[in-house]
């Protein structure tokens, strides 16, 4: 007899058919101590950024003004996630994306100074280094003296880590390295860089290992920096390790373990990418309705049309799905759940929302918002990298259904060996039809919300369970039908985390209003678009559009003369 699955994550349990609303509710929040900080680092920031943080003109240098540096640090913010043994403040990640969204509202390229530090720079420290090596780096990242990077990326892999050409091997007690990294944030002012090698002479099926290197060590050296399109006052460099020797104890974690850390580093990467996502989007808003109310076209403010309603509403509608995605999944991380798909959803979700919102703006602005000095042409190519960073979305589409849907494969994989099994199934199956269901929300007054998301999480079950049935392993390879299938889970968790949202709201009859009133409408999106791409899965034009491609495959571009 097979147990039914009980998976541990939000995401996970969707798609095996459950809710588990022990993780759904309540909805996460700060605790009073964590929440006072943060509010008094924001205001801090904010004071700071008024009088010194200049975004267009970091856009025009491509630097980050000393002084800016310097006032970060003195406000403990390159410590934020550092124990306070260490020197650092000891917030949590969700203190850490709170203050993240703030300082996207004003500057992403301080964003993403601070989070290539903290996010992924100095993560895997955290998460792997021994006590000798937070007690020799730390203290000095803390304080921003020193700042922390991280390096995977390479010409020929991205995504794809395994495909990484960079080898380490041993060298008497300690390892040499040869190979090159590029792209790297923070890479040409890093005192310590998080960096991943092939290591062929350790018996492991982790492939990699990740070391801890310093610009001091001899044959490391910083290439030139990209032209990039957007968040030019963070420099991307290329590194080049020619024999770096690095001694035994700068391993991080154990030999052949690299791929695991890199895994754990980018899963909470994708938290912050989120939040930043969400600051950038509020930021966006913030203009649109200054502009569409002040802006006059045909005797009437712009404001006024119906067209010009819609995007700014899209804008505030993304906004609570993308805060509520990206706070739901930070609190799991925050009581040491799993989360990995969630992260993965809320980087997607948060990276294409605010690419939407971004264009949405420029088109609201019309000529301004093409050209400068203002600032919204500038807001637009800042936003472009968010789908490719730490995993593009297409790689991730791929990763959420793989491992969301791991614990359902492997149910089905198990009970269809036998014909009890496939009677279990089936009776299994009927138990949990109803068991997509949030008990509490009827209290709240959010029923009808409530039961669309029962219907939508129980039919991404029943469309997963089929589709894995029908297509088998070759599902691998049909990755539009597995992009339908992410897109399903990332509505139906879209729906869960708004839900909770709301929930906790139940006491503040005015917010619980406002909020149902931006939800509504999300939820009528959502469903349309989960349904189509449920009758996608049976229906659908997949291959002609594959014998198109080939055919511009073969004729190296437009296949028409």
């Amino acid at each position: 007899m097979c147990p039914y699955p009980r998976p541990d994550g939000i995401v996970k349990a969707l798609f095996a058919g459950q809710v588990r609303e022990d993780l759904l509710l309540p909805y996460p929040t700060l605790d009073p101590r964590q929440a006072a900080k943060v509010d008094s680092l924001v205001a801090s920031f904010n004071e700071m950024a008024s009088r010194l943080v200049d975004p267009r003109a970091i856009d025009r240098t491509e630097a980050i003004p000393d002084a800016v540096r310097q006032a970060m640090a003195e406000m403990g913010l390159f410590g934020l996630t550092i124990p306070e043994q260490y020197g650092g403040l000891g917030l949590g990640i969700g203190a850490y994306a709170r203050v993240i969204e703030a300082i996207t509202h004003v500057c992403p390229a301080l964003m993403l100074l601070l989070g290539a530090h903290l996010s992924i720079g100095l993560k895997g420290l955290l998460l792997y280094g021994s006590d000798e090596q937070k007690a020799r780096y730390l203290p000095r990242l803390a304080t921003g003296e020193a700042i922390a990077a991280f390096a995977l990326t390479e010409p020929q892999a991205g995504s794809d880590a395994q495909s990484i050409q960079s080898v380490a091997v041993r060298d008497g007690t300690g390892w040499r390295l040869n190979g090159s990294k590029i792209w790297i944030s923070n890479g040409d002012i890093a005192s310590m860089v998080t960096v991943f090698a092939r290591t062929p002479e350790v018996d492991s099926k982790d492939p990699l290992t990740a070391f801890l290197l310093e610009p001091s060590f001899a044959g490391y050296s910083v290439g030139p920096h990209a032209q990039k399109m957007g968040l030019r006052g963070n420099n991307a460099t290329v590194l080049r390790f020619n024999d770096v020797r690095i001694p035994a104890e700068n391993v991080l974690g154990e030999p052949g373990q690299g791929f695991r850390v890199a895994v754990h580093v980018l899963n909470s990467g994708r938290l912050g990418l989120a939040a930043s996502c969400t600051g950038t989007m509020k930021h966006c808003l913030e203009l649109a309705v200054k502009w569409a109310k002040e802006r006059k076209a045909f005797g009437s403010s712009i404001a006024e049309y119906e067209l010009m309603q819609r995007k700014v509403a899209q804008m505030a509608v993304d906004i609570l799905v993308t805060e509520s995605m990206a706070q739901v999944a930070t609190g799991l991380a925050e009581k040491g759940l799993d989360y990995e798909v969630e992260a993965a959803i809320a980087k997607v979700y948060a990276s294409e929302a605010m690419w939407k919102t971004a264009d949405e703006l420029v088109q609201m602005a019309g000529g301004r918002g093409y050209v400068g000095p203002f600032p919204y042409e500038r807001i637009l190519r800042d936003a472009r990298v968010e789908r490719i960073f730490e995993g593009t979305n297409e790689i991730l589409r791929l990763f959420i259904v793989e491992q969301g849907g791991k614990p359902l494969a492997r149910y089905l994989r198990d009970v269809s060996k036998t014909p009890q099994g496939m009677l279990e199934w089936s009776l299994s199956r009927l138990s949990h039809l109803g068991a997509a269901s949030l008990v509490s929300l009827g209290q709240s007054g959010l029923s009808e919300l409530g039961r669309v998301f029962a219907e939508t999480a129980g039919s991404l079950h029943r469309a997963t369970a089929d589709t894995l049935r029908r297509e088998g392993k070759k599902l691998a390879q049909r990755q539009v039908q597995v992009a339908r299938l992410a897109d399903m889970a990332m509505d139906a968790y879209g729906m869960a985390a708004v839900l909770s949202r709301l929930q906790s709201l139940a006491g503040n009859a005015a917010s619980l209003e406002a909020a149902k009133l931006i939800a509504e409408p999300y939820f009528g999106q959502a469903k349309a678009r989960f349904e189509s791409n449920r009758r996608g899965l049976r229906h659908n034009d997949d291959p002609a559009w594959v014998k198109v491609s080939r055919l511009a495959y073969e004729r190296e571009g437009y296949p028409l003369t």
